[in-house]
C-alpha cells in the first residue's frame, strides 16, 4: 500500500495537467494534499454504466417473460461460479431473493460493514435473502467472517462473470447495495442497477452527495457507511419499499445521468488534450 501511495504521489508531483472526474478529488486529493494549482485540473464527470442492453430480449410475444427467464439463466451461471463449489454446483432456485454488490474486495469497499449489516437482518430480523458478492471469498477478513458466523451457504461469492451475467443478477436482485467508502465518481452500481430495473441505496459520501443534491432523494438512496446497524436499517427499508425508491431512483437517472454518454467523456477528454496541445505549439514559437 505505501508503495501505491509513493508512486501515485511521485507521478502527481511530476506533472503539470490533471483530469479527474470528481469535484471532491480535485480539491480534497490535488489542491489539499498536494498544492496543486486548481487551475490546471480539470474536472470531467463519468456518463452511466447502462447494461440494459446485455439483458434485453426482443422478438418474442412477451419480451419480458422471456427476458426474466433468460436473466434467470444467467444467474444460475452466475452463483455456479461461487467460491462454495459443493453448495454452488447445485443451486437451483433461479427465483432465489437475494440481495446485489459488485466489486472488488478491498480495505475501502467496506464489505465487513456490509457482512455485519446482513448477518443481523438474517440471524435478528428473518431476512430470507441471499447476499451476492463478486469478489474472492478467500479474501482473508472475508473468509474470517463468513467461516465465524457460519455464512457460507448464504453469501455467494461469485467472480469471473460475463457481462450478462452481471447484468442479469443486478436485474434480479431485490436491492443493489454499495458500502463502499471511497470513489473515484458516481459509484458504477447505482447506474449499472438502475439501467436494469432495480433500485440501489449507497455509502453517504463526498462523491455521491456530489451528484446526488436532492435532499429527498439522498435520504431515500444513501446511508451512514461507518454504522452497520444503519446499513441493515436501510436495506430493509430498501426492500420493503422497493418500488417507490426504484420510481424515485429511475426519475433521476432519466432526467439527469442519462442525459450524459461516454461519447461526451471521451470529446471532452479530447478538448482537453487539443488544447493543451494547442499550447505547446505557441510556447515553441
Amino acid at each position: 500500500m505505501q508503495h501505491a501511495y509513493q508512486t501515485v504521489a511521485t507521478t502527481i508531483r511530476r506533472n503539470e495537467n490533471f483530469v479527474t472526474y470528481s469535484e471532491h478529488i480535485k480539491r480534497g486529493i490535488l489542491v489539499e494534499k498536494f498544492g496543486i494549482d486548481p487551475g490546471a485540473i480539470r474536472m470531467i464527470p463519468h456518463a452511466p454504466n447502462d447494461l440494459s442492453r446485455s439483458i434485453t430480449i426482443t422478438g418474442f410475444p412477451d419480451n419480458d417473460a422471456t427476458g426474466r427467464a433468460y436473466a434467470e439463466m444467467l444467474l444460475l451461471g452466475a452463483i455456479r461460479k461461487a467460491s462454495h463449489a459443493g453448495y454452488a454446483s447445485t443451486f437451483s432456485n433461479s427465483k432465489v431473493q437475494f440481495l446485489f454488490y459488485a466489486s472488488q474486495f478491498r480495505p475501502s469497499k467496506n464489505v465487513i460493514t456490509l457482512l455485519r449489516a446482513y448477518e443481523w437482518l438474517l440471524r435478528k430480523k428473518g431476512i430470507g435473502h441471499k447476499l451476492i458478492l463478486t469478489g474472492f471469498s478467500q479474501y482473508e477478513s472475508v473468509r474470517i467472517f463468513l467461516d465465524q458466523h457460519n455464512l457460507r451457504s448464504d453469501v455467494l461469492c461469485v467472480h469471473g462473470l460475463t457481462e450478462p451475467e452481471l447484468a442479469a443478477c443486478y436485474k434480479l436482485a431485490d436491492l443493489a447495495v454499495n458500502p463502499s467508502l471511497s470513489e473515484g465518481g458516481m459509484p458504477f452500481t447505482f447506474t449499472e442497477a438502475l439501467s436494469v430495473g432495480t433500485p440501489a441505496i449507497m455509502a453517504d459520501i463526498e462523491v455521491t452527495r456530489e451528484i446526488i443534491k436532492d435532499r429527498t432523494l439522498r435520504e431515500a438512496s444513501l446511508f451512514d457507511p461507518y454504522d452497520w446497524r444503519a446499513l441493515g436499517e436501510k436495506i430493509q427499508w430498501g426492500i420493503q419499499n422497493r418500488t417507490s425508491l426504484y420510481q424515485q431512483q429511475r426519475k433521476f437517472y432519466d432526467d439527469v445521468l442519462a442525459k450524459r454518454s461516454w461519447a461526451d467523456v471521451v470529446e471532452e477528454h479530447l478538448r482537453i488534450l487539443d488544447e493543451l496541445a494547442g499550447r505547446q505549439k505557441v510556447a515553441a514559437k
